[in-house]
């Protein structure tokens, strides 16, 4: 079964919890922002760390869920992976 499209926003923007610190935090989204292309979520996650201290830095899974859309707010990003095969005439 399928979800449409409809749904899975809906769902997503109407999450229970508070938001992810990285969308509530400007300085810490411009720091992972700025870094999330070239680290490891570990590696990215120590830096977080060191930067802004324990309690404010976001752990890996946080930092993975917001790579991958999941968290609500976060920016939309094209799909990643290997691509479909394309049939050559």
């Amino acid at each position: 079964m399928t979800i449409s499209k409809f749904a899975r926003d809906w769902r997503a923007e109407h999450r229970p919890g508070s938001p992810a610190k990285i969308v509530a935090d400007v300085e810490l989204r411009r720091f992972i922002e700025d870094r999330i292309e070239r680290m490891s979520f570990r590696d990215l996650a120590v830096a977080c760390r060191a930067e802004f201290g324990p309690a404010r830095a976001p752990g890996k899974t946080t930092i993975s869920n917001y790579f991958r859309g999941k968290v609500k707010g976060a920016p939309e990003r094209p799909p990643t992976g290997t691509p479909k095969k394309v049939t050559r005439f």
